[in-house]
């Protein structure tokens, strides 16, 4: 009957606005529902109502004795029509936004200097290049606001770059900038072809060293993979990036799967991640529920993934004071500078 074009979700209330494309009349329906919503009851019956008042927009509410959206009470799954209330409302287009209370700089004062991949590009603000990341209407709100979140959280943090801002654009917050780091990610680096393995080896002490200053912090990188680490051109420096809360097939424990969704990763969950990130790195290979470990003819590397695959260090400190050289593989005071102060 319809599909979803979009969402937004006010800050700390119940109220939220969606869009749906309705299938039997070929048009956009906005729906506003001031006092929390079910996706499964509520929104068939508002999308039943705007048909019945030939409208492409529709208020609901409801009354005051029905408990609300977020209180866990799974009897109002069934909450029948009659308890709502239906009133056509203004129509309102679609912007896809987040909420953030982060430094803001206008859409118009960037120059763009080149596109990367569909919402991502590289831009210029005050002759500074930024990595610009923005909004689609494939994007999620909460995605957006747990990444600035996170890149606020690590702050100073070694090999993270630094969050400079959020972008407004047509009166809503529908991005951010981060510095740029010049250079290839770790798996396009790795299909290139031009790592040997000394090289490889070296980032692999690199990475775990990121992971453990992250681990000081009390924080895991709930997506590391190849492809979320950038190599900086000039030096090799690693820097980890998308800090957005997603998760990819691959690179967790199945039975882990709602944990790490809903509390995010444990010591051991980001161990495995870490482990399966150095598998990927000296694969070359997407890894799969299980992974070769004889793929990996470095035994060093060999014996670090399988520490991680197996638990046999209690945390990405422990498993860096067992493998990794004595040795600081950051240069703190490069880092910083290319980073932001």
């Amino acid at each position: 009957m319809a599909e979803e074009v979009g969402r937004y979700e006010y800050p700390e209330e119940e109220h939220i606005e969606l869009w749906y494309r309705c299938t039997e009349r070929s048009c956009i329906v906005f729906l506003e529902f001031t006092d929390g919503w079910n996706e499964v009851v509520e929104v068939r019956h508002a999308l039943r109502a705007a048909i019945e008042k030939n409208t492409n927009a529709v208020r609901v509410t409801r009354e005051s004795s029905i408990p609300s959206a977020n209180n866990g009470d799974k009897s109002r799954l069934n909450i029948p029509r009659d308890h709502l209330r239906f009133a056509v409302c203004e129509f309102k287009p679609y912007q896809p936004r987040f909420n953030s209370d982060f430094y803001t700089v206008e859409h118009e004062d960037l120059l763009l200097v080149k596109e990367l991949k569909h919402n991502v590009a590289v831009v210029s603000l005050h002759g500074e290049q930024l990595v610009y990341k923005f909004m689609t209407s494939t994007c999620y709100q909460n995605s957006f606001e747990t990444e600035v979140e996170n890149y606020r959280k690590l702050a100073g943090a070694i090999g993270v770059p630094k969050l400079r801002a959020v972008v407004r654009k047509a009166g809503v917050i529908q991005g951010f900038l981060i510095c740029y780091i010049e250079g290839p990610n770790l798996w396009a680096a790795i299909k290139n072809g031009n790592l040997g393995n000394e090289v490889i080896l070296d980032i692999t002490y690199r990475i775990i060293h990121l992971a453990t200053e992250l681990e000081r912090r009390q924080f895991y990188h709930q997506d590391l993979k190849c492809s979320n680490i950038v190599r900086r051109q000039t030096d090799g420096e690693l820097f980890f990036i998308d800090f957005d809360g997603g998760i990819t097939p691959g690179m967790y424990r199945l039975t882990r799967l709602g944990f790490i969704l809903s509390e995010g990763p444990a010591a051991n969950d980001a161990l495995f991640t870490l482990g399966r990130t150095l598998w990927e790195l000296w694969a070359g290979d997407y890894p799969r529920q299980v992974v070769d470990g004889d793929r990996v003819e470095n035994e060093t590397a060999r014996d670090i993934i399988r520490a991680c695959e197996e638990g046999t260090v209690v945390s990405i400190s422990d498993l860096r004071r067992r493998y990794c050289p004595k040795g600081d593989y950051i240069d703190h005071d490069t880092v910083s500078s290319s980073v932001g102060a």
